[in-house]
């Protein structure tokens, strides 16, 4: 009997100690942001979001015309699968769009699996967070993962940009999180402001957030809810639009 209990709680640390490991492993992908370097991110964010651009608000009002004409063409993929479309889907769908499909089919093999390709910063929560390829179990174990599929792009393709990451682990508090919130990516030398625009909760196997879109958007996922124990049933979105962009 003595023996059972000693085995009991050797079993019980080692999964504690797994466990543990995995979430000291994800977290080493979040920093702190300076002080300094949250004020200079927020100040460049909200002087651009104070200056008026008379050319934009017209290039606004005419393509808003357009879009209550019709909304674009969503894909929705098919479960569990990220990447496959078969040729004749393809064909249909480029005869049916007149604008260009997003690229990301071209870069889909630029970086290695898990690999670290960029950065995440969100003033509000003074954290920044290393960005890896892919969001396999794997790379979302290192911290924040890039959806990567043919409905989603990089930031310097100004399409949709989807990034995943555990709620327990690298996206603790993003519920805080409200609009008008400054969301900033790194990318190839390249900073890219973004401005939250809108949550919401939806199913798990819900797959119409990941669509192309037509103009540049950040989307951040994570399980939900929150302080759920085991495996959650919804995700948490968060939706950007793209703001301004920065040399590094």
């Amino acid at each position: 009997m003595e023996k059972i209990f000693i085995a009991m709680i050797v079993i019980g640390l080692s999964i504690t100690g797994y466990f543990g490991y995995q979430w000291f492993d994800a977290r080493a992908g979040v920093d702190k942001i300076s002080t300094n370097e949250e004020d200079v991110i927020t100040d460049s964010a909200n002087e651009s979001a104070e200056a008026p651009d008379d050319n934009n608000s017209e290039e606004q009002n005419d393509s808003s015309s357009v879009e209550a004409a019709g909304e674009p063409e969503a894909y929705t993929l098919p479960e569990g699968n990220n990447t496959d479309t078969s040729p004749d889907e393809a064909s249909s769908s480029s005869s049916d769009n007149s604008r260009d499909s997003a690229v990301m089919s071209d870069e889909i093999d630029q970086w290695d699996k898990g690999e670290n390709v960029a950065k995440l910063k969100i003033p509000e929560l003074g954290n920044s967070y290393s960005i890896y390829w892919g969001t396999d179990d794997e790379s979302l174990d290192q911290g924040v993962g890039m959806y990567v599929s043919e409905w989603t792009t990089t930031p310097e393709e100004s399409r949709h940009t989807v990034l995943s990451g555990h709620r327990d682990t690298v996206f603790t508090g993003l519920d805080e999180l409200e609009d008008g919130d400054s969301l900033i990516v790194e990318y190839e030398n390249t900073q890219y402001v973004y401005r939250l625009q809108e949550t919401w909760v939806t199913d798990a196997e819900d797959r119409s957030v990941i669509v192309d879109k037509d103009e540049p958007t950040l989307t951040l996922t994570t399980c939900y809810p929150f302080d759920y124990i085991g495996s959650a049933p919804d995700r948490y979105i968060v939706e950007a639009e793209l703001e301004q962009t920065n040399s590094l």
